[in-house]
């Protein structure tokens, strides 16, 4: 597990570095049932963190892969992002989506000293 961060229903996500998958954690849930992982499913993305943002996706970034993603919590869709350059990415901040519209990722790039916003054109 490496950076996190609890979403509006108390629920912790996080990104699994070393496993390729990003967690939820929910307390709220039966012993047993508190945790769901998500696998990536793209090789070599390890994801570092990961943000929920209340329409039902979650964003995570990956520090050798060149790219963010976006999961369907509903559907297990997954829809990747390559940015323009190489980014090593461990912090991620959502920008929350304005009514009726979506999400999007701030990401800082750890060793380019820049900060990209992804926004993406459909659901």
């Amino acid at each position: 597990m490496r950076r996190g961060i609890t979403d509006a229903q108390a629920r912790l996500w996080w990104g699994g570095f070393d496993g390729g998958y990003i967690g939820m954690l929910d307390p709220r849930q039966p012993a047993g049932r508190e945790m769901k992982l998500y696998a990536v499913p793209f090789p070599y993305f390890f994801p570092y963190d990961a943000h929920y943002d209340e329409q039902g996706y979650t964003w995570t970034g990956g520090i050798y892969a060149d790219r963010v993603a976006r999961l369907s919590v509903e559907t297990g869709e997954w829809d990747f992002y390559l940015l323009p350059f190489e980014a090593n990415i461990r912090d991620i901040n959502l920008r929350p989506a304005a009514r009726g519209g979506l999400s999007g990722l701030w990401i800082g790039h750890t060793h380019q000293a820049l900060i990209t916003l992804v926004e993406p054109l459909a659901r």
